[in-house]
């Protein structure tokens, strides 16, 4: 009975031990260590090179593999939906960008830098997509849920702006300014 009890427990551990984390990449298995050094060396290849749509691309699809693989991964994935979004803001995907983000707050809504996705959807509604009643809205969810966040500052001064031309946004910069001088 020991001796049995004593081969199943081993059988798992050497069975834990071998299973090495794996990814499906274009159809084949990968393990993890690999995958992330694709990513590695495509982030680095970017960085030194300059932008290329094509390997941009690449990058999104292992970003997004990666998330699909290995969904428990919540911190590593936020950082790869987040780094998704900007590739896909960069390469002018809007759309892809707000679906990067919206899967964040979807699926990590409760991570820390999940902050970071509702404000960067808000901001390509507005910069982007021009959709200021959808930026809006994702702007005051973004102050409704955090108040203090690290982009609560931007978000209120850009909703007291929304909709305004530059020109609107200088005139009454200089109005305040003009009363200031008054008051004084």
């Amino acid at each position: 009975m020991k001796t049995s009890q004593f081969l199943f427990i081993l059988c798992l551990f050497i069975g834990a031990c071998k299973s090495d984390p794996t990814a499906t990449v274009d159809g084949k298995t990968v393990p993890i260590e690999e995958k992330n050094a694709a990513i590695s060396q495509l982030e680095n290849e970017i960085e030194q090179k300059g932008p290329d749509p094509e390997k941009m691309e690449e990058l999104m699809k292992l970003y997004e593999t990666h998330v699909e693989a290995f969904p428990e991964k919540e911190g590593l994935n936020v950082s790869y939906l987040l780094k998704a979004g900007e590739l896909a803001r960069a390469g002018q995907h809007y759309d892809k960008a707000i679906q990067y983000y919206s899967q964040i707050i979807r699926r990590y809504g409760s991570n820390e830098k999940a902050d970071k996705a509702w404000f960067l959807k808000a901001f390509t509604f507005d910069e982007h997509l021009h959709q200021l009643d959808s930026a809006k809205y994702f702007y005051e969810q973004y102050l409704s849920r955090y108040p203090k966040g690290q982009f609560a500052d931007d978000a209120q001064a850009t909703l007291k702006n929304l909709g305004k031309t530059p020109e609107e946004i200088v005139k009454e910069f200089e109005e305040k300014g003009a009363t200031s001088e008054k008051n004084k």
